[in-house]
């Protein structure tokens, strides 16, 4: 198991403070933020790179803060992959082997071994210049697993590949961590990546730890409104507590000059009647419906808007839209393809489910 307590680190102006993560023996944590947010630098600094300022790193209950990083027994796959250009793939691969006083035939077998488990027998004796993207990829991974290291640092080390690749390359890291019983902590800024890999999940931005915890809670219930950003949520609106119930409240949107009823279980006492809050929603949340607006106030949940782009993309469509009587509320809504279909300057009636409607204080954000 990895611990992380109270992490601060300092990169000329830029800061990470206070970061505290646990990633689970066996399992695959995320940090997941845009970039810059700091997601690097921590790494780099579990690895043995980079000095830290204040906290402590520990590692299966040992303090490893000021360990030396070729004793950290950690692999590190870097961004860059970090390839060594003037050696061929088994080279590269055994390059740490010879290292830990691995004999001529061992290594040649923990070679062949991982090279036939990733696919890579037929390039071993390839130079890196000669490789595809998904073959380097295959290869840096090799090397990491080569050493034996039960836990495995990887910094964003798909981000180069195309859609379809990085997919197949995804199915191949979960399937060789589940086998050989490694822990991961990965960093991206990928969404998709994050919950197809990751058991557990912290949201960075700015150097600081919004949020940590299984991806299952990151994505349904966002501590704050930049972490619904992060994580996906499209869709904000300001808004008034008009009445707090005991499992729901009752807002109020001017620029949308509508009710709605939140259902989604709320911590109690997070808010009160007048308070300003954010609303918001994820773009394939919405029910949409051909318009029933007769000009007058719309009802509970429900806001009608006017088409203003649609864009298909595979199975969905993406329409782009502007409030029926305020060209200043834009949304975002996302729909299957077999679903209702829309056309530019059509209007159309956007229900807010209650249960689908996230709430932030306008006031921390």
């Amino acid at each position: 198991m990895l611990e992380v307590k109270g992490l601060s680190i300092h990169a000329g102006t830029f800061q990470v403070k206070g970061v505290s993560f646990t990633v689970a023996q066996g399992g695959c944590h995320v940090l997941l933020g845009p970039t810059g947010s700091g997601k690097t630098l921590i790494l780099e600094s579990i690895a043995g790179l980079r000095r830290i300022q204040a906290g402590s790193i520990w590692l299966t209950g040992r303090n490893i803060s000021r360990t030396v990083p070729e004793k950290r027994n950690m692999a590190y796959l870097p961004q860059d992959l970090a390839l060594f250009p003037t050696m061929s793939v088994r080279e590269n691969i055994g390059y740490g082997l010879r290292f830990k006083g691995m004999g001529k035939k061992e290594r040649a077998e923990r070679i062949m071994g991982l090279a036939s488990r990733l696919g890579i027998v037929g390039i071993l004796e390839r130079q890196i210049h000669n490789l595809s993207g998904g073959e380097k990829q295959r290869v840096a991974l090799a090397r990491a697993l080569a050493t034996g290291s039960m836990m495995m640092l990887l910094d964003e080390p798909l981000s180069s590949l195309h859609c379809s690749l990085r997919r197949e390359i995804w199915y191949l890291l979960e399937s060789v961590r589940r086998e050989h019983k490694l822990t991961f902590l990965l960093v991206t800024h990928d969404l998709e990546e994050a919950f197809f890999l990751g058991e557990t999940i912290s949201i960075m931005h700015g150097g600081l730890l919004l949020q940590t915890g299984t991806k299952k809670e990151v994505f349904n219930s966002p501590a704050s409104l930049e972490a619904a950003r992060i994580v996906g949520v499209e869709n904000f609106f300001p808004a008034f507590v008009q009445q707090v119930g005991e499992n729901y409240l009752r807002l109020h949107s001017p620029s949308l000059d509508t009710f709605f009823k939140v259902k989604r279980c709320l911590p109690g006492g997070l808010f009160k009647e007048g308070d300003s809050v954010i609303l918001g929603i994820r773009a394939n949340s919405f029910i949409l419906t051909a318009s029933k607006d007769n000009g007058k106030d719309n009802r509970e949940n429900t806001v009608s808007f006017m088409v203003e782009g649609v864009y298909e993309k595979g199975t969905n469509t993406t329409l782009l839209l502007k409030h029926a009587r305020d060209s200043n509320s834009t949304a975002v809504a996302e729909l299957h393809r077999n679903g209702f279909m829309a056309f530019p300057g059509q209007k159309v009636d956007l229900v807010f489910p209650g249960e689908e409607i996230m709430v932030f204080s306008a006031q921390t954000g």
